[in-house]
């Protein structure tokens, strides 16, 4: 199973943990159709904890983050927990 597929799973059932309901997957592709048929919808990156002060403090992560005005959740992939929200 690619690495991808197993982190769609944890992702998914930490959502479902915490009251989600989960509806897609692939942010990017996702992101630009939703501008023109579901403006509304928020989306957000899920990033895993062990990976969040990489992505709070390299240049480029952070800058695109920032730029792009990604919405990002972290989640501990072991508990299947979402740990923290950064809107």
């Amino acid at each position: 199973m690619p690495v991808r597929d197993i982190y769609h799973e944890v992702v998914k059932k930490a959502l479902i943990k915490d009251g989600w309901t989960v509806t897609h997957g692939q942010y990017v592709s996702y992101q630009l159709l939703l501008e023109d048929q579901d403006p509304d919808r928020k989306l957000y990156l899920a990033i895993p904890s062990e990976r969040q002060e990489w992505f709070s403090e390299k240049m480029l992560p952070k800058k695109a983050i920032q730029k792009l005005q990604i919405l990002v959740f972290y989640y501990n992939d072991e508990t299947q927990q979402i740990e923290s929200w950064k809107p």
